[in-house]
């Protein structure tokens, strides 16, 4: 008889076990899937937006810098990235992200400079564009309880119908935030950043799975080297199309020595049209 009640204890356990197990796995299920907005539609996006991390897609980009429009392309594949920036039809910039490396087109040749990530991270370079960070960043501000949803319209979008909202947050006031989001899957078409005098409008054209090749025809650089000034230095004057980018890093380094890390400061924020 012991062993009897021995027994039906060890099954209360194993049973009280299993049911705690999944006690806790359905609140986790429920916490991921919370949404802390009232609005559906924002609701179902994020559900959306987090089955789909966007570690593949490609698309178009509209960056205005001062004044100055350019005009290019990007690529998300998995752990790789590219994006091209044209002005008037004339290469501008090209780059290509890994985890390991960043690489920079030469416009006069088919040479590309690379740099260790270890190593550009010393010069506190801004990217132009970064198109994994600039989807991870909307993720990160939809996940923050300050950010507040403010429904715009209803609007065509290419093909399709969108809705079209902006993101406002107490503190990033700095910047002004617009998602145009599919109205019959709810995905992200288009999202407009407005920071100072920069403005980066981003479509994105597919979800489909891309392809990056790393680029060949290298041109080391080493930790003491900045990538892009040294990049810059052999741009003809024609080519010189970042103007922002290319007078900003020579001043820094007539003011703090050849070798001092180069770093790019933000501008004031300018009040623009909602696009």
């Amino acid at each position: 008889m012991p062993s009897l009640r021995f027994s039906h204890i060890a099954i209360f356990l194993v049973i009280g076990s299993l049911t705690g197990i999944i006690i806790v796995l359905t609140l986790n299920v429920i916490n991921k899937n919370r949404c802390i907005y009232v609005d559906k539609r924002i609701c179902n996006f994020l559900n959306k937006y987090k089955k789909i991390p966007y570690r593949y897609a490609a698309g178009k980009i509209d960056l205005t810098i001062a004044g100055n429009l350019y005009k290019g392309n990007w690529t998300i594949s998995n752990d790789i990235e590219e994006f091209s920036l044209l002005k008037d039809n004339t290469p501008a910039l090209i780059m290509v992200l890994s985890n390991q490396f960043i690489y920079l087109k030469d416009n006069k040749s088919d040479n590309w400079w690379r740099q260790s990530q270890a190593d550009a991270r010393q010069y506190n370079i801004e990217i132009p564009f970064n198109p994994f960070s600039f989807f991870r960043d909307i993720k990160y501000l939809l996940a923050d309880e300050k950010t507040q949803p403010v429904y715009i319209q209803s609007l065509a979008c290419g093909s399709k119908q969108c809705f079209r909202y902006q993101l406002k947050n107490s503190d990033k006031e700095e910047q002004q935030q617009f998602l145009y989001i599919t109205q019959d899957d709810f995905t992200l078409y288009r999202s407009v950043l407005v920071q100072g005098d920069k403005v980066i409008d981003v479509t994105v054209n597919s979800y489909e799975k891309q392809q990056i090749e790393p680029p060949k025809n290298i041109i080391e650089m080493t930790s003491n080297q900045n990538i892009f000034l040294e990049w810059t230095k052999q741009q003809s004057q024609s080519e010189k199309n970042l103007e922002y980018l290319n007078e900003f890093q020579q001043e820094r380094q007539e003011a703090e020595g050849q070798n001092s890390p180069q770093i790019l400061q933000a501008t004031p924020t300018a009040i623009v049209t909602s696009p």
